[in-house]
């Protein structure tokens, strides 16, 4: 059985195949994918899987960490149904949210005599529910969504020494912006902190200390970052002894943070670690993983759950080693016994209800993509009927008196002000001039580049998940210029969008349409609602006789 474990970060998305069969499993692939401006992490998801040469008969996915709280939980019976009422009792007694808002998922960690030692994880229904709809617009259906606590005990358990199982361990997983501190004693979870430090803060130190962009602070991290070690500074010069202090200075909201987890641990377990384990990016800068050995005084090391647990007895990269823990312990938190036991927020949720979702997701893009047209046809009158203040009024009257210009040619000052005194008057004019070019259009026959086929197209290659204003439309020569019917037609639309990432999504459909597409850079303007929106216009040439289905 081939399973894909993803870790869905902010800026990249990092997945491992493996192949399952009989309890065993091997490392098939792993892939490390950038998420770029205008992408969603959901949405490389969705890519990786359609370029896989075998699709996985398992996806599993865990919800982000913040929106998740455990619990270790011994109750003084075996009994299944018993354990669960347990549970219920224990969070309705623990979180302050009404039971009907809580989803939850336990699993029993082990059970000796008459006790057994549950692990619960909970979370809001609202979050499960808004992050699966994320998944479905993608189109990815996650066959488990579990945690990361879960994700690094199924690691852990399985790539420890045995002697190391009953002591507690911290694993230090480093990101972009936040870290994830988690504590793992006699097979389970005991803590997992995520705290707001990662490698974007190091890069940032560089950053304001030397006065260069982000882009060449990042470079330089990457390429010549080191932290010395302490004690060690008389053997370097002090322009180096300066560059260290400078990286070292922003880890120490990291080893504050570090330091207090241990005194939870010792409060908990009454030990403090008996190892760090490190993984992530910025866990390979020269001197790191030492100078945290030293801060913490103990025993420090970069984690290596790929070579541990290969199956090929293949050794990895001290790169590769650093980028996939998470998702490689996502993927065998579903294998043997794993399997029965993992932590699973979507068992609730059917393949036919997810279906449902779906569904009734496409029926709503379906809807919006109506009201658009319909929006469009009416625009000139909504402008001014939908200001209720008078400066509202205004602007609209200014935007309103381009696009008339826009599509009549020429107008005179009276004719603008008629129009703009009188919409339904507008509106009469723009359908006697509708009806006039489909009287044409109906003598010469159709044209497949006619500007209301050209605005149909449009409103097909837009991705119907993108909420957007169609502002001024401008397609062909003008008035002043002959007809040429071989001369490229050229065409402008000017669009308001809600955020700057749907302008991606704007332009990879115009692209089907346009030739030489051009586009501008994203302004802050007021929307026709009153609201900031972005504008951004694209110019190009039309392709000729293009059809989109």
């Amino acid at each position: 059985m081939r399973i894909l474990g993803v870790d869905l970060g902010a800026s990249r998305v990092k997945a491992v195949e493996i192949d399952s069969s009989f309890g065993r499993y091997e490392i098939h692939e792993y892939y490390d994918l950038p998420v770029t401006e205008g992408q969603s992490s959901t949405g490389v998801v969705r890519k990786l899987i359609d370029d896989l040469k075998k699709y996985p008969e398992k996806v599993i996915i865990s919800l982000p960490s913040k929106q998740v709280t455990f619990r270790s939980l011994e109750v003084p019976t075996r009994d299944k149904k018993a354990i669960r009422s347990a549970v219920r009792f224990e969070l309705e007694d623990e979180l302050p949210f009404p039971s009907d808002e809580i989803i939850y998922d336990f699993s029993i960690l082990s059970s000796v005599n008459k006790k057994s030692l549950v692990h619960i994880s909970a979370t809001l229904k609202k979050h499960i529910d808004a992050f699966l709809d994320e998944l479905v617009l993608s189109e990815v259906e996650p066959d488990v969504i579990t945690t990361d606590t879960w994700a690094y005990r199924s690691i852990l358990n399985q790539s420890l020494a045995k002697n190391k199982k009953d002591k507690p361990v911290l694993l230090i997983d480093i990101g972009y912006k936040s870290t994830a501190l988690y504590v793992h004693i006699d097979g389970r979870p005991l803590l997992n902190r995520r705290v707001p430090w990662g490698g974007f803060y190091i890069t940032q130190a560089i950053q304001n200390n030397y006065g260069i962009s982000f882009d060449e602070a990042e470079k330089v991290k990457k390429d010549n970052g080191f932290i010395l070690p302490l004690g060690g500074e008389k053997n370097y010069k002090q322009e180096q002894i300066d560059f260290s202090n400078v990286l070292t200075s922003s880890m120490k909201n990291l080893i504050k943070e570090i330091k207090s987890v241990e005194l939870s641990t010792r409060n908990k377990a009454h030990k403090g670690f008996s190892s760090i384990l490190v993984t992530g990016d910025t866990s390979l800068m020269p001197g790191f993983i030492h100078r945290v050995a030293q801060e913490m005084q103990t025993s420090t090391s970069l984690a290596r759950p790929l070579t541990v647990l290969s199956g090929s007895g293949a050794k990895y990269s001290d790169d590769s080693e650093a980028s996939f823990l998470l998702s490689l312990g996502l993927a065998v938190s579903i294998v043997g016994k794993e399997k029965s036991r993992v932590i699973n927020f979507s068992k609730g949720r059917t393949k036919k209800e997810k279906s449902k979702i779906f569904n009734k997701i496409k029926q709503h893009k379906a809807i919006f993509q109506s009201l658009s047209i319909v929006l469009l046809c009416f625009i000139f009158s909504s402008f001014v009927k939908s200001g209720i203040y008078e400066d509202k009024v205004n602007k609209a009257d200014v935007k309103l008196e381009k696009s008339m210009k826009s599509f009549f040619g020429h107008l005179s000052e009276s004719a603008v002000r008629t129009y703009l005194s009188s919409p339904e008057k507008l509106k009469r004019t723009i359908r006697t001039e509708v009806d006039k070019q489909k009287l044409i259009a109906s003598f010469l026959g159709q044209n497949p580049n006619s500007p209301v086929s050209f605005l149909n197209k449009v409103s097909k290659v837009i991705p119907r998940s993108v909420v957007l204003d169609l502002v001024e439309y401008k397609i062909g020569v003008g008035a002043s210029k002959s007809f040429n019917n071989k001369e490229k037609r050229k065409a402008e639309l000017i669009f308001h969008l809600d955020d700057n990432s749907s302008a991606a999504k704007v332009r990879s459909g115009l692209t089907t349409l346009m030739l030489q597409l051009k586009q501008s850079q994203l302004t802050e303007v007021d929307g026709l609602d009153g609201k900031k929106r972005m504008k951004v216009s694209f110019t190009g040439f039309l392709k000729e006789n293009g059809n989109v289905n």
